[in-house]
């Protein structure tokens, strides 16, 4: 491939931030060692966004490297469709955008399932992340996938658990390539005092998160502060009233809500606390999960997803709950027992096998592959 062709056009709308968007940010990096131009599809935003992404994040991209193309959706369709539907909407108008690029190599970093990409790389599948099954809404997402034009080309996904949904729904064998996470940044914190009774939980603050139910665990260990930490979403004022409003009836006061906080200010946080306690929801990976395990924190999570069958297990099966009050047992067992020392050097061990060095050495790989195919 000639440097006057090397470029990579890297499909990822961005509409929040999170880990999704920590995962793209890492494949440019790599792809800028590779010296490619980046081309970003990506649906309407604000340029803060982009700024606050790269800040929050811990990134250290120089936005003029980085040139964005719009795709938008026409109004009618916004009007006529729900939520859901909008985004086979938005993959059809993509679909056209890769199905048209013959240069460049193609990248989607944020998929639901396997377009026409060279290289796909599968967060959640559309189907599974649902929690209420929607008969004809499957129909339509596995119809779409059967009439693209051109199938994928090398799928990776986020964790086993969510390569095997992806098998298992479409029928693709995916590799699986752990998220990056900054392990060597939060292990400043694995030697810090932990000595606060504090649950930390970190989590994008939006409805499907569930963070209203880390009020009952903290209304039965009144002896710990429960800090909620993560980054707004539009829907982040209805999230805080909720967790307030169910406090106030619990009469819980140990619970304390800090939106948008950054990363300096979560490391001291997570060198005070002992526990971090994820919600009750099947993470497909949980980014901010390892990140606690490298800062020494013991975690705890919900008994399902690759949070728990690919990270959390391997320190012990002790630390998975089925319903999110078993979350009081484990913490009293552990503190009955002294077993926390314990648990915490395993959990910090375990967090350095998902390092960000290790996801660019990998994709870089995939990415040499993709070349010699060409």
């Amino acid at each position: 491939m000639s440097s006057r062709t090397r470029c990579a056009v890297i499909v990822h709308p961005l509409v929040s931030i999170g880990g999704g968007e920590k995962v793209a940010l890492e494949i440019v990096k790599v792809l800028l060692g590779h010296g490619y131009r980046i081309r970003w599809l990506t649906t309407p935003f604000n340029q803060s966004l982009f700024s606050r992404m790269i800040e929050l994040l811990g990134g250290s991209i120089e936005h003029r490297i980085v040139e964005f193309e719009i795709v938008d959706m026409p109004l009618s369709t916004r009007i006529l469709v729900g939520k859901r539907l909008q985004w086979l909407a938005y993959y059809r108008h993509v679909e056209n955008v890769l199905l048209r690029e013959n240069e460049c190599i193609t990248i989607d970093t944020r998929s639901n399932l396997p377009l026409s990409a060279d290289i796909v790389y599968i967060h959640y599948p559309m189907i599974i992340s649902m929690r209420r099954r929607n008969g004809i809404y499957e129909w339509l997402v596995k119809r779409y996938y059967r009439r693209l034009k051109r199938k994928p080309g090398i799928v990776l996904a986020n964790s086993r658990w969510t390569a095997s949904i992806v098998e298992k729904v479409y029928g693709v064998r995916a590799r699986v390539l752990y998220p990056p996470v900054d392990v060597d940044y939060f292990s400043k914190a694995y030697h810090g005092e932990h000595s606060e009774k504090m649950v930390l939980t970190v989590a994008r603050l939006g409805p499907e998160k569930n963070l209203e139910r880390i009020v009952d665990v903290a209304a039965r260990l009144p002896e710990f502060t429960f800090v909620i930490a993560g980054i707004s979403t539009n829907q982040t004022s209805m999230v805080i009233d909720k967790i307030m409003e169910k406090s106030r009836r619990l009469g819980v006061r140990n619970v304390v809500i800090v939106p948008n906080i950054d990363r300096g200010k979560l490391l001291e946080l997570m060198a005070q606390a002992r526990y971090y306690l994820h919600p009750e929801f099947p993470e497909h990976f949980g980014i901010a999960i390892v990140e606690a395990m490298a800062a020494g924190l013991v975690p705890i999570v919900y008994r399902d997803g690759g949070g728990w069958h690919d990270v959390v297990s391997r320190v012990s099966r002790d630390l998975g709950y089925r319903r999110i009050e078993e979350a009081v047992e484990i913490i009293r067992n552990i503190e009955e027992k002294g077993l926390w020392s314990r648990l915490s050097r395993e959990a910090h061990l375990v967090s350095l096998v998902f390092s960000t060095s290790m996801f660019r050495r990998v994709f870089s790989r995939v990415v040499n592959s993709i070349e010699a195919a060409r």
